[in-house]
């Protein structure tokens, strides 16, 4: 494994959550492991031929071999272990998406809570609100009719009668001019009936007869 492949492995492990925004880098490092496996059979290929100019061939193709084996299995390591961050970073993308989705539900809910509560006050207090001026309407009115003087009945057809002596000052004042002019109509009348009286000539009694 190379030291720029360990530094990124590491770089990756440690910053797992933002591998999501490291794409391009682990793009790059899936090309570069590419390219080094294809220079790595280039250059076994290229050992190979040497081999077949040296006397002792089969030793030398061994060699090359093992060389291309082991550069092989170290690139394969290093693109497991990237494929291995990768699975992890999109487990970690899932779960933040998860638990984005549950703390928008959480608040969407916390939201339709706290609005239906407004709602309920609201209507409450609407409520209250009329009462209230349903109560104060009801003390009005009954302040209205406590206060409001009945109708007096209409008055029959009747001979004058004397004012009450109990209705107040102008009514003893009415009463007494009442009683002043009965008294006066009275002697008037009396008087009149006396001077008649007075003037009437008696009647002459009949002749006796002879």
């Amino acid at each position: 494994m190379t030291h720029r492949t360990a530094v990124l492995l590491l770089a990756l492990a440690c910053c797992l959550p933002a591998l999501a925004d490291q794409a391009q880098e682990i793009a790059t490092e899936r090309a570069r492991i590419a390219a080094e496996r294809s220079r790595v059979e280039a250059t076994f290929q290229a050992e190979q031929k040497t081999c077949y100019r040296k006397f002792a061939v089969s030793g030398c193709i061994e060699d090359a071999q093992a060389w291309r084996s082991q550069q092989l299995s170290d690139l394969r390591r290093q693109e497991v272990a990237l494929n291995d961050l990768e699975r992890k970073a999109r487990s970690a993308d899932r779960m933040r998406e998860l638990q984005q989705k549950q703390a928008d539900e959480a608040r969407r809910q916390s939201d339709a809570a706290a609005k239906g509560q407004a709602e309920r006050a609201s209507r409450e207090q609407r409520a209250q609100e009329k009462a209230e001026k349903a109560q104060a309407a009801a003390a009005r009115e009954g302040t209205g009719k406590a206060k409001r003087p009945r109708s007096a009945p209409a008055p029959k057809a009747t001979a004058p009668r004397t004012p009450n002596a109990s209705a107040g000052p102008d009514a003893n004042e009415n009463r007494h001019k009442f009683e002043e002019r009965q008294r006066q109509a009275q002697e008037h009348k009396a008087s009149v009936e006396q001077h008649q009286a007075e003037h009437k000539k008696p009647a002459q009694p009949l002749p006796v007869p002879p």
